[in-house]
């Protein structure tokens, strides 16, 4: 997979970096280095490992952090989204809740002195944030 390809939202737990979420069929997710490390601990069933997976219970978790049944075919149909992660990135903002999911867009910053310029040429430019309701112990194994 080209990740640098695909649309992506960083998965957060308060200030921390959970992971990635990734827009494939089926969504794939991949936990970040730092909470491997230093957290180590597991979201819902998405196996703690390094790399990324697409096993069912990455969509199962981001699906169970949106609204069921007629309330999600509104959404869909009114946020125009034709994807789990379409609609994900839609909500944004919308809902509150122990877990942020952040948009990453590379873009360049220009200042008074010029571009901004990171290890890529790039600077990530945050937007969008979705909170979900939920209690966290229930998601975490």
């Amino acid at each position: 997979m080209n990740s640098a390809a695909i649309k992506t939202l960083d998965v957060y737990f308060e200030n921390d970096l959970v992971g990635r979420v990734y827009d494939t069929n089926p969504l794939s997710f991949e936990y970040a280095p730092q909470w491997l490390a230093h957290k180590a601990i597991q979201i819902a069933n998405i196996v703690l490992v390094p790399g990324i997976t697409d096993a069912d219970s990455v969509t199962s978790f981001f699906e169970n952090l949106l609204p069921e049944g007629a309330l999600r075919s509104y959404l869909f149909a009114a946020r125009k989204a034709s994807t789990l992660f379409g609609l994900l990135h839609s909500v944004a903002g919308d809902t509150a809740g122990g877990f942020v999911l952040l948009l990453r867009i590379p873009v360049n910053v220009t200042t008074d002195s010029g571009n901004v310029t990171g290890n890529s040429g790039e600077r990530d430019r945050w937007v969008g944030v979705a909170r979900f309701n939920f209690m966290p112990s229930c998601f975490f194994g």
